[in-house]
């Protein structure tokens, strides 16, 4: 995996990769890339998405033509696909790249449920550091304090 220590400002132009995060081979040779986002996915983004997957696949030579979009539903494109699922929400072509559109909520317990406990609390670690760390927003903040009350 690379992209996971990435701050949410970056820009997939800026790090010239093709996703936010992207699942690797020991290599380093791309085989799933995600968006990950609570901001609306709209046409734009999804233009500037495919963007860097062209240039990224002209520069290495690869074949990129699946992206894993991880959002809440009111982030999906009007324009999509629906599926009429629950976790996996829809999929929408643009040029030759297929966006699947995934529940975040969903795909984040799934993910959490299939961590063992060490993955779990490694992962926790992780996201606190994240949270703490004095660039993260301060509405981020507030969410998961307000999480850790109840």
């Amino acid at each position: 995996m690379t992209g996971e220590d990435d701050r949410a400002s970056v820009t997939s132009t800026t790090s010239k990769k093709p996703g936010d995060i992207n699942e690797e081979t020991p290599e380093g040779v791309i085989r799933k890339v995600y968006e990950v986002t609570v901001k609306h996915f709209d046409l734009a983004r999804i233009r500037d998405s495919y963007d860097c997957v062209y240039i990224y696949n002209d520069a290495k030579n690869e074949n990129i033509h699946e992206i894993i979009v991880i959002c809440r539903k009111e982030d999906c494109p009007s324009e999509m696909k629906p599926s009429g699922l629950h976790g996996y929400l829809g999929s929408y072509a643009y040029q030759d790249i297929l966006y699947y559109f995934w529940d975040i909520y969903e795909w984040m317990s799934n993910m959490l449920q299939r961590m063992t406990n060490e993955g779990r609390m490694g992962f926790y670690l992780n996201l606190n550091s994240y949270i703490d760390d004095i660039n993260t927003s301060e509405n981020v903040k507030k969410l998961w304090k307000k999480l850790h009350e109840n």
